[in-house]
């Protein structure tokens, strides 16, 4: 499976609609697909560090583990969107009710907390002009990524995850994932990755 564990620069430029980093010295750790069974695991680690993220949820998982959900708002982590059933399926009335069933269930979740943010990633990270103009239309941001951990990849070691943890650079949007696929490296790299990333970069919120 071959897909960019770096993202280019030039990409910036190519779709300034959505976010790909930051121009300061921080790192901005960010979780795609949670809640899970996984969920508390991932909080423990974070919080042992003292560090915060950004979680992107998928609306169905918060339906069926409602307390996870909640625990990430709790410890004090940013949420967004990350559709209702992380569909490839772009097609434009169904994409915009994964968004829209989604932003619901945050704004339930959430009602008057900063957790949630007007913050959506697109399942897979893929797009077209058509999901662009919803999310314009819905007053979402677009957020990508610059560094991948590929810890969701069976064909990656867990030592290939921790150097691409190594690998971050100021500003970087830093991609895990809160699954079944990812646990198991998470749970023996992130813990040496954040104590050494913390002696380099403080860690924001998006």
């Amino acid at each position: 499976m071959f897909y960019p564990k770096r993202v280019p620069k030039f990409i910036d430029a190519l779709f300034p609609q959505c976010l790909w980093r930051k121009a300061d010295d921080a790192l901005y750790l960010t979780v795609d697909d949670s809640p899970s069974p996984h969920t508390p695991e991932l909080l423990e680690i974070l919080a042992r560090y003292h560090v915060k993220a950004t979680f992107f949820l998928i609306g169905k998982h918060i339906e069926r583990y409602p307390d996870y959900a909640k625990a990430i708002v709790q410890q004090g982590h940013r949420i967004g969107n990350h559709s209702y059933s992380h569909t490839r399926n772009l097609h434009e009335t169904f994409f915009r009710d994964e968004v829209i069933r989604t932003e619901q269930l945050l704004s339930t979740l959430c009602a008057s907390c900063t957790a949630r943010q007007s913050l959506f990633r697109f399942p897979y990270g893929r797009f077209n002009f058509v999901s662009l103009r919803i999310l314009k239309e819905l007053n979402l941001t677009p957020v990508m990524w610059s560094l991948l951990t590929a810890d969701f990849d069976a064909s990656v070691s867990a030592e290939a995850v921790l150097n691409l943890l190594r690998s971050a650079t100021a500003g970087d949007i830093v991609v895990m994932h809160d699954n079944e696929k990812s646990i198991q490296k998470l749970r023996a790299v992130l813990p040496i990755a954040l104590g050494e990333l913390s002696r380099r970069f403080s860690f924001n919120l998006l």
